[in-house]
C-alpha cells in the first residue's frame, strides 16, 4: 500500500461509496496504517460526515418548503373555491374550444344544471334550443377574447331553460401557457336584472316627471337659496307670461308686487330653515302687468347629507276659481234677494251693487221696457250721476242714440269701449262725456219667447273692452237679473189674481152659503112633506088588507103588498138620502174606536135582523182606530149588511172580517164575503149615488149605502175600494188613518 493508495485493496474508497469504506478494516489492518494514513482517513470521513449532514439538512429544508407549499396551495385552493362557491356571479373556466372547465355553484343554478352536467361541454351544447340564441353569441366573445388576447366586458340578455330573462354583466380574460399560448378564458358573470330594472323605472319616472313637468297645468319653479329662478316650466309661462330664457335667474320679487314681498320673502326664508311655509297664497303681477292670485305649495330640496340646496314651487292660479265663487256667492245673495219680500227696485239696486263689488271701476244699471214696450225707464243705477239718469228717463228705443238704445233695439249685445268716438253715441255723447262716462257695455235682458224686458248696461269712466272673464260675467249676470224681474212681475200679477179670486171667492161662499140653505129647506121638506103622503099611502093599504082581506082575490092582495113594500122602500130611500145630504155638514170628532168591539157589535145586530138564514163570520182581531165613532160604525153597518145581502143564497153564507198591510205599511180594514160578486169593470160606478150592480129583484136596495160608505171614509182621510169576481164573492177594503200630532 502506498500514499498514492492508502486504502487496501479489500477496501472501496469514498469515491466509491460517499467516503466511507465498503467494509471494515481488520485489526491487521489498522495496526500496518501509519499514523499519517489514519489521521487522513478520519480527516476523510469527518469531511464525509460534514457532507452528509448538509445533505441531509438539504433534504429535510426541501421537504418542509414543499410541505408548506403544498399547504400554502391547499389554503388557496379552499378560499378559491369557498369564493366561487358562494359568489353569487357565475365564474367559469373554458378551453381553446369555448368547452366549459369549470363552472361554480351560481352558474350551475342558473343553467339548471350540475357541475358534472356541464363540464365539457360548449353553450350551445348546453342550449341547443333555437329559441335561445344567445348561447351562439357567448361563444362568439369567447372567440373574440381569445383573438384580441385582451380583456372584454359584455352586457348580454341570458334567457334560462324556462324562459326567464336575465340581464348579464360579463368579463372575460384570456388564459395563457408558459409560453404565451392563449388556451382559453376565465370570466365571470354577473347579473344585473334587478339593477337594469331599477334604472329603467328610474329612467321611466325622470321620463314621466319631464313629462309632467312640462305638461301639467300647474307652474313648477325651482329656485336657488338666493330665491332666484334656476327651473321654469311652460305653464309657469302661461301663468306668468315670461319665457323661460326671460325667468331664469329673475329673483322672486319680479312676479310678486311690492306690497307683499315680505311676506313672500318670509315664507321663502322659512322654508331654507326647515320651519315651515308649506302653503301661501297671495297677488301676484304677470309680464303685461295684470294682477293674479296664485296658490303656492312650496317645499325645500334637500339633498342625502340633508341640507337644504333650493326650494321647488307649484303654482295654482286661482284668479278665475276666486271670481267664480264670488260670483257664485252673489248669485246666491241675489236670490235670497229675490225670494224676499221687497220691490223690484230694491232688489235691483242690491244686484247692481253686488257686480260693481266684483268688477272694481264699474257704473252698473238696469232700465227696463216700459208697459208700451218702446220707452226705458231706470230700474237701478246705485252708483250713475242722479242728472244723468234722469236724463235718460224715458229714452225710446233704436237703431242710435247709446249702447242701451241700440242693444234694446236689435236685442244683442252692444260693447262700446270708448263714447268719445264711437258713432252709435252722436245724438247722446255730450251727455255721457259730460258726467265722466266713457265706456259702456249693454246687454239686452229678455225673457220668454225673446220678449224684451229691458237692458243691463255696465259704465266705466275710461274707455275700456271687457275681457272673456267680463262677459261670461255679464252674462251669468243678465240671467240672474232677468229671473228677479220676472219673479217680481209674476208676483205682481199673481197678488192681482189673488185680489180677484177673493172677490170671485167671496161671491162663490156667499152662493154656496145660499144653496146650502135651499139644501136645509129642501131635506125639511122631505123629511116632513114627502113623509106624511108615505104614511098615509101605506096606513091606507095595510087598512085595506086587514078589513077587506076576505074580499080581495089573490091578485088585489098582491097589489096592496106591493104598494106598502114600495112606500116602504121609498122611506128608507128618504131616510138614507137625508144621511148623505147630512154627512157633508157634519163635523168629525176624531176619538179613539175600539173597532173589534165596534164591528163584534154590528155583526151580533145585524145576524139577529136575519134569523133564518146560516151565516159564518170569522172575526180576526182588529186594531183600534181613531174617527167619529158614530160614523164609522155606519161603514161597519153597511158594509157587512151588503155581505149579508149579497150571500143570499149561499149556504152557508160565509163572512171574514180582518186588517192588513198595504205595500206602504198602511193598516188596511176588509170585510170578505163568498156572495155573488160583480164584474170589475164596471167597479168605477160601484160607490155612485143610486148605481147599483144588481137588479132590484135580485138584490134589493136603495143604492145609497156604498156612497155612504166612501163619503165617511174620505172624510177621515182615507180611502175605499173593492175587489170582486162574478160568483166568487166581494172584499171591500178601507182604511182610516190615525191623525197627525
Amino acid at each position: 500500500m502506498t500514499d498514492k493508495d492508502p486504502y487496501p485493496d479489500h477496501a472501496t474508497g469514498p469515491a466509491e461509496t460517499g467516503g466511507l469504506p465498503q467494509a471494515v478494516l481488520s485489526p491487521e489492518q489498522l495496526a500496518a496504517l501509519s499514523p499519517a494514513e489514519l489521521r487522513r482517513m478520519l480527516h476523510d470521513l469527518q469531511l464525509l460526515n460534514a457532507e452528509q449532514s448538509v445533505r441531509v439538512a438539504q433534504i429535510t429544508l426541501i421537504a418542509t418548503e414543499r410541505e408548506r407549499a403544498e399547504k400554502s396551495l391547499r389554503d388557496r385552493e379552499k378560499l378559491l373555491r369557498a369564493i366561487t362557491d358562494g359568489s353569487d356571479d357565475m365564474i367559469f373556466i373554458k378551453d381553446r374550444d369555448s368547452r366549459l372547465l369549470f363552472l361554480n355553484p351560481a352558474g350551475c343554478r342558473m343553467f339548471g344544471l350540475t357541475t358534472d352536467q356541464v363540464v365539457g361541454h360548449t353553450d350551445v351544447e348546453l342550449q341547443p334550443d333555437p329559441e335561445f340564441p344567445q348561447a351562439a353569441r357567448f361563444m362568439d366573445m369567447d372567440r373574440r377574447v381569445m383573438e384580441s388576447r385582451q380583456p372584454k366586458t359584455f352586457e348580454e340578455d341570458f334567457f334560462t331553460p324556462d324562459g326567464e330573462r336575465h340581464i348579464l354583466l360579463t368579463s372575460k380574460t384570456p388564459r395563457f401557457d408558459d409560453q404565451g399560448k392563449v388556451i382559453g378564458i376565465v370570466g365571470i358573470s354577473r347579473e344585473i336584472t334587478e339593477r337594469k330594472r331599477a334604472e329603467e323605472s328610474l329612467r321611466d319616472a325622470n321620463q314621466k316627471l319631464r313629462l309632467h313637468f312640462e305638461q301639467t297645468p300647474m307652474a313648477v319653479i325651482e329656485w336657488d337659496l338666493d330665491f332666484r329662478v334656476t327651473q321654469w316650466n311652460p305653464a309657469a309661462r302661461t301663468i306668468f307670461g315670461y319665457s323661460r330664457e326671460e325667468a331664469v335667474g329673475q329673483h322672486a320679487s319680479f312676479i310678486v308686487p311690492e306690497a307683499f314681498r315680505s311676506q313672500v320673502d318670509g315664507v321663502m326664508q322659512a322654508l331654507v330653515k326647515k320651519t315651515g311655509g308649506a302653503r301661501s297664497s297671495n297677488p301676484n303681477v304677470s309680464k303685461n302687468g295684470a294682477s293674479i292670485l296664485c296658490e303656492w305649495y312650496n317645499t325645500p330640496l334637500i339633498n342625502e347629507q340633508g341640507i337644504v340646496t333650493g326650494i321647488a314651487s307649484v303654482v295654482m292660479d286661482i284668479t278665475a276659481r276666486t271670481q267664480a265663487q264670488q260670483l257664485l256667492a252673489w248669485e246666491k245673495s241675489a236670490l235670497e234677494s229675490i225670494n224676499r219680500a221687497e220691490s223690484l227696485g230694491k232688489v235691483l239696486a242690491k244686484l247692481m251693487l253686488g257686480l260693481e263689488a266684483q268688477l272694481p271701476g264699474a257704473l252698473c244699471s238696469v232700465l227696463l221696457l216700459d208697459d208700451d214696450g218702446i220707452h226705458l225707464r231706470p230700474g237701478a243705477a246705485p252708483s250713475l250721476p242722479e242728472a244723468y239718469i234722469h236724463a235718460i228717463d224715458g229714452i225710446a228705443i233704436g237703431p242710435t242714440g247709446g249702447s242701451c238704445r241700440t242693444a234694446a233695439y236689435i236685442k244683442r249685445q252692444v260693447i262700446v269701449s270708448d263714447i268719445a268716438s264711437d258713432l252709435r253715441w252722436a245724438d247722446c255723447r255730450e251727455l255721457a262725456l259730460e258726467h265722466g262716462l266713457r265706456a259702456c257695455w249693454s246687454t239686452p235682458i229678455q225673457g220668454g219667447a225673446e220678449r224684451l224686458l229691458g237692458t243691463f248696461a255696465i259704465y266705466y269712466r275710461e274707455p275700456r273692452h271687457p275681457v272673456p272673464a267680463e262677459l261670461e260675467l255679464i252674462e251669468r249676470a243678465v240671467h240672474v237679473i232677468r229671473l228677479a224681474i220676472e219673479r217680481k212681475q209674476a208676483e205682481e200679477q199673481i197678488r192681482q189674481f189673488s185680489t180677484s179670486l177673493e172677490r170671485r171667492v167671496e161671491q162663490r161662499t156667499a152662493e154656496l152659503q145660499a144653496a146650502n140653505k135651499e139644501l136645509e129647506a129642501f131635506s125639511y121638506s122631505i123629511s116632513h112633506d114627502l113623509r106624511a103622503p108615505l104614511r098615509a099611502v101605506d096606513g091606507f093599504s095595510r087598512m085595506m088588507l086587514e078589513d077587506n082581506a076576505a074580499r080581495l082575490d089573490d091578485d088585489g092582495r098582491r097589489m096592496l103588498g106591493v104598494i106598502r113594500s114600495e112606500t116602504q122602500r121609498m122611506g128608507r130611500l128618504i131616510d138614507d138620502l137625508l144621511a148623505f145630504c147630512r154627512l157633508g155638514r157634519q163635523q168629525t170628532q176624531p176619538a179613539p174606536i175600539d173597532m173589534h168591539a165596534l164591528a163584534q157589535g154590528v155583526i151580533d145586530e145585524l145576524a139577529a135582523q136575519a134569523p133564518e138564514r146560516e151565516l159564518r163570520f170569522d172575526l180576526h182581531p182588529l186594531p183600534p182606530a181613531c174617527g167619529t165613532q158614530a160614523m164609522i160604525r155606519q161603514v161597519w153597518v153597511n158594509l157587512i149588511g151588503n155581505a149579508i145581502k149579497f150571500t143570499r143564497g149561499r149556504e152557508p153564507g160565509e163572512i171574514e172580517i180582518g186588517t192588513r198591510e198595504d205595500a206602504d205599511g198602511e193598516l188596511v180594514y176588509f170585510v170578505k164575503d163568498n156572495g155573488a160578486g160583480f164584474d170589475m169593470r164596471f167597479a168605477d160606478k160601484l160607490f155612485g149615488v143610486f148605481h147599483r150592480l144588481h137588479s132590484q129583484q135580485e138584490f134589493p136596495g136603495t143604492g145609497v149605502g156604498l156612497a155612504l160608505v166612501q163619503r165617511i171614509v174620505q172624510r177621515h182621510g182615507g180611502r175605499v175600494w173593492a175587489e170582486s169576481e162574478l160568483d166568487r164573492g166581494t172584499t171591500f177594503y178601507f182604511t182610516i188613518p190615525n191623525p197627525k200630532p
